[in-house]
């Protein structure tokens, strides 16, 4: 074998010892490939609802690890200018009257070891009739 293709084998071994490393290790966060973060990244919720109702809102199903949320660590951040927004479990239920129609937002986290970043709900709040 000639120098250059032992030099080459030596950089492609050197390389390979360093992705593999990144994978067992990560990427100083904690977290790699094999040992996935538990971070809940929250992402943006649009919803349609209609007024006068009590209604829940799965605002945890689009976000990533949204299934691993504790109960005591979702939180309503700021209330919607019109009706009640309450983090109830793992949904965040919303009440309103009858009156309250077009678009609605509040704003909910999921704190963990970092804090807590807000997530904007927008609704979309149509007429409803008395039950």
């Amino acid at each position: 074998m000639r120098l250059d293709d032992r030099f080459m084998t030596f950089l492609t071994a050197m390389v390979l010892i360093v992705a593999i490393g990144a994978l067992f290790h990560g990427n100083g966060t904690g977290s790699s490939l094999f040992s996935p973060s538990d971070r809940v990244t929250t992402r943006p919720d649009n919803f349609t609802v209609l007024a006068g109702r009590v209604q829940p809102l799965e605002v945890l199903l689009n976000d990533n690890n949204g299934e691993r949320v504790n109960t005591e660590n979702l939180f309503v951040v700021e209330q919607p200018s019109c009706g009640y927004a309450l983090a109830l479990g793992t949904n965040i239920q919303y009440s309103d009257s009858l009156g309250c129609v077009g678009k609605v937002a509040f704003t909910y986290c999921v704190e963990d070891s970092e804090g807590c970043e807000a997530t904007l709900v927008t609704l979309n709040v149509l007429p409803g009739a008395p039950l």
